[in-house]
């Protein structure tokens, strides 16, 4: 479907929609009106896993933002590529992470969009939310670490290019992608990152496990 279809549909039927798609069961009725409504304001298909619900926040997949780029007729290319030795240098980005560089070409620009995506050595890995769990929560970290670096790269070059204020599913466990976390001691508001279910928040980061985590498959 296209943007224009979506966006004159109406709440009832999108979500109708939403419980077509694989994750519905998961969804509480407050996520379902919050999916419906950033849905139908942007113009992003749940169906065909263009945007979802993760811990209460709607996540653009790559997907989704290719499709936007597209529609606006305007989208004149995408270059991506690993970083090279001095960038990773310039960047502090330490041996054993993966980083990309991608560039978001848009006609009638004369210099592209940069983005940068990268996967820490110490993101999601297999057995990491159960013992005895071979399963992974994100499973494209897991699986593509190096295809998950570009796709965050590409997200951030897209974002840039045609502005879509809604955070990447691709971003989902890194500390870029925040959570306000309230001290019920003192008050004090802190950001911190928003991590994928099961995995624990390092000591001292100041995020939290989600009280009903979702379980919602990634691997679209």
């Amino acid at each position: 479907m296209n943007s224009t279809d979506l966006t004159t549909m109406t709440p009832a039927k999108m979500i109708e929609r939403i419980g077509m798609a694989k994750f519905p069961q998961d969804l509480t009725l407050a996520d379902r009106r919050l999916l419906a409504t950033a849905a139908i304001t942007y113009g992003f298909d749940p169906l065909m896993g263009e945007i979802s619900i993760y811990q209460g926040r709607p996540f653009v997949s790559i997907d989704g933002r290719y499709r936007k780029a597209q529609e606006t007729n305007k989208l004149d290319g995408v270059e991506s590529r690993p970083a090279t030795k001095q960038e990773r240098t310039d960047w502090q980005i330490p041996d054993g992470d993966y980083f990309f560089r991608a560039e978001v070409y848009v006609k009638g620009v004369t210099r592209p969009f940069v983005g940068w995506g990268r996967v820490r050595e110490s993101e999601p890995k297999p057995g990491s939310n159960k013992p005895g769990d071979t399963t992974s929560t994100y499973k494209p970290v897991q699986s593509n670490p190096q295809r998950m670096a570009e796709k965050r790269a590409e997200a951030q070059a897209l974002r840039k290019a045609f502005s879509i204020p809604l955070p990447s599913f691709e971003d989902i466990g890194t500390p870029e992608v925040q959570v306000q976390v309230v001290n019920v001691e003192t008050g004090e508001i802190t950001d911190a990152p928003l991590v994928p279910k099961g995995e624990s928040a390092k000591k001292g980061d100041g995020a939290p496990e989600p009280e009903k985590p979702l379980h919602i498959d990634m691997e679209w």
